[in-house]
Order: structure tokens, then sequence, then C-alpha cells
């Protein structure tokens, strides 16, 4: 019998064709074994042609500068025609402010920009830290439990439900609807067809009318809901649009912070020289947010963007091939654990966060993510909090 040979991915992505690497391939994600191919495409091809058998031809794009180039390049590129890797069909697109371009896309995104403005958040911070301090006052001392639910999703969806002033018993819906939202309906997992998912959004659509129809006739109120409801640029959405509107803020409001908070105990305990730094130092937990966040991207895809024939030679001044409308995915865990300063990130997750441009881990202009302030307020909190209380958070498996 032959022993099993273990697979290496370093050498696995040095050794693939280059125009055979497809970094759509979700079996990288699945075993974690992703980096080594990023790494590759970013000092070999980084405007990177391939071919995936679900999603066709797409440029995939990993290097920070031209990353950046393209999410400012509103006059060539769009977000108009959907953001996400598998497009959805026309009759089930949910209009949205992130998949819509200027101007429509800025007055839009100007209305719900005031809940993260820092007033907002020091108004909300004395909730924000009794609502942590709760959390991580009932959890287990000495004992195993889920963190991610515990902590993570629990933290995450309370705050979430304080920003759409929802009744708080009625959190967990914001839970699970973002997750209906995004999953993958070949998954196993709730979501199994398009039907499903449609069946909750109107479920969420019906429960948000109410909560519109109820804010639209009182006075403006500093809560999501009542801001789309009032502002000039969504008063008059039609109903689809308004559910994604509402999908977004969701989802944005429930992976980005929800994953955050999970990278940051793992990464911590992967790196115990670090974990020992903030312990000693609780100074250093205000530089440590951005490097969580920038490490533990919010998404693993941020936008994806049709300009036209030839995109990589008209963005880039890189000759490709003429495809008809092709793809730009932009490769934002790339550009976010990409080796900085001669020191590989990845071995320094606790360092100087200063040698990071400040918006690495969410993109620039369009990609904007609305609600990194209040990120930065929760995951800061909850440190600070288990350093008052004495408390290490250990892992005990992944």
């Amino acid at each position: 019998m032959n022993a099993p040979v273990e697979f290496d991915p370093v050498k696995d992505a040095y050794a693939t064709p280059l125009e055979r690497i497809d970094v759509a391939n979700p079996t990288l994600y699945q075993n974690d074994i992703w980096y080594p191919y990023f790494e590759r495409l970013r000092r070999e091809d980084p405007v990177h042609w391939a071919e995936n058998p679900d999603i066709g031809g797409y440029w995939s794009i990993t290097k920070y500068k031209d990353i950046m180039q393209a999410e400012l390049a509103h006059n060539v590129l769009s977000s108009g025609g959907g953001i996400t890797l598998i497009d959805r069909p026309e009759e089930r697109k949910l209009p949205m402010f992130i998949a819509m371009d200027p101007p429509k896309h800025d007055d839009q995104r100007k209305v719900v920009q005031p809940v993260a403005a820092p007033a907002n958040l020091a108004l909300l911070q004395h909730v924000i830290r009794a609502r942590i301090g709760e959390i991580l006052d009932n959890l287990p001392r000495r004992e195993t439990f889920d963190w991610v639910d515990r902590v993570s999703i629990e933290l995450t969806t309370s705050m979430l439900a304080t920003l759409f002033d929802l009744p708080f018993e009625d959190r967990r819906k914001l839970t699970f609807w973002s997750d209906c939202a995004t999953m993958n309906s070949k998954a196993g997992g709730y979501i199994d067809s398009d039907e499903k998912r449609e069946e909750v959004f109107r479920e969420i659509l019906a429960y948000f009318v109410r909560l519109w129809n109820e804010r639209v006739n009182g006075e403006p109120r500093p809560d999501l809901v009542s801001m789309l409801a009032h502002g000039e640029a969504t008063r008059n959405m039609s109903p689809r649009e308004y559910l994604g509107n509402l999908i977004l803020l969701m989802v944005g409001g429930n992976d980005t912070t929800r994953n955050s908070i999970s990278g940051d105990l793992l990464f911590l305990n992967q790196n115990p020289g670090e974990y020992a730094k903030l312990r000693t130092n609780p100074g250093l937990i205000d530089g440590m947010v951005p490097e969580i966040i920038r490490y533990q991207t919010p998404l693993a895809l941020r936008q994806s963007r049709r300009g036209g024939d030839r995109t990589a030679e008209r963005v880039y001044h890189r000759p490709g091939a003429a495809t008809p409308g092709p793809l730009l995915r932009l490769r934002h865990p790339s550009l976010c654990r990409k080796p900085v300063g001669g020191a590989a990130a990845q071995d320094h997750v606790g360092g100087d966060s200063q040698a990071l441009p400040a918006d690495r881990g969410r993109g620039a202009g369009q990609a904007h993510i609305l609600e990194l302030r209040a990120r930065h307020c929760r995951i800061a909190s909850s440190h600070t909090d288990l350093k008052n209380d004495g408390t290490t958070a250990e892992r005990t498996s992944q």
C-alpha cells in the first residue's frame, strides 16, 4: 500500500502553470491554502486572466496599488452590474448602493453615513460598553465554550440591533437573515435554492416595511431605518431597492465585525508573543484593531466590475485578451496579507499598524465600509473589558 502523500500548497502554487491558477476555486479557501497562490500572482502576474467552470473568464487583481486604482476608476469601471462572484438572474438582483455608480451611490451612502459618525458612536458608547460587559460577564470560566456564538455573533448582532433600533429580542433575526442572504445554495445549509432565499427576503421586507411605516410618519431619528425613510435620496426607493440596502447594511454589519472578532481571538492565540504584549500593555489595543481588521479582511471579494473589452489594458496599460464584458475581481485578502516593510505581516498580527494604509482592510472610494468606526469601537472595547477583568481567552479548536 502506498503511503499518503502530504500536499504542499506552496509547492503546488509554484508548480502549477500560471495560466491554470484560478483563485476563484472554493477549495483554496475551504482548506485555507490560498495564500501562496496569491503570493505568486502578486510576484508574477498581478493582473491575471483566469477561466473558471462556474463563472467563466475573469481578471484577478492582487496588488495593492492596482486594486486601489480600480476602486477609484469610476470613469472606466462600473459596479452597476453587480459585485458578487456569481451574478443573480436579472429578475432576482437586489439594487443596493454598493452596487451602484456615482452619483446615485454617493447620494444614498451619505444618507446612512451619520450612523457611524464619531458623534453618534460617542452617544452609543455607554450602550456598547454595557452590552460588551454583560456578554463577557456571562461567559463560562475555565471551561470550553463557542466563542463565535457567545461573543462574535452575540456582540455583533446586539450592536446591529442598536443601529437599526430593533426590539432587542429580535436581534438574532439579523444574524439569520444576513447568513441567508450570503449562503451558497449548494453548501448544504438552510438556503438550498433561490426560491428559499426569496422566501426569506419576503420575510425581511415585511418586517422592515412595518418599521419604515412607523418611522416615516415620525420625527427623524439616528437609526438606519429612520435615516432611509427620511433621506432625500432613499425615501422614494422601490420595495426591492429598500430590501437591497437593508441586506447590504445587515451583511456589512454582521459579517465584518463577527469575522474580525473571531479572527482576533484566533490570530492572537496563533501569535502568543503578540498576545502577551497586548496583555502587558493595553495601550497597544487601539493600534492592534486596524491590524485585525486588515488581517481578517471583511470579505474575500470586494468588487466585481465591468469595463468593456480589454479592461486590464485600459486601466493598467497592460496587454490582455479582448473578452466581452470581462469581470474584474479585486482580491482584498491578497493585499491585506501582503508582506509589509520587509517583514511578513502574518508574523506581526499585533504589530505596528502605522506601516499600513488605514483603509487596507476595506478598500477605498465606493468600497468604503460605513461600519468601520463602529467595528473598531467594539473590538477595542471588548479587549479593554477583558483586560480590566483579568481574563484571557484561549482557543481550544478551530
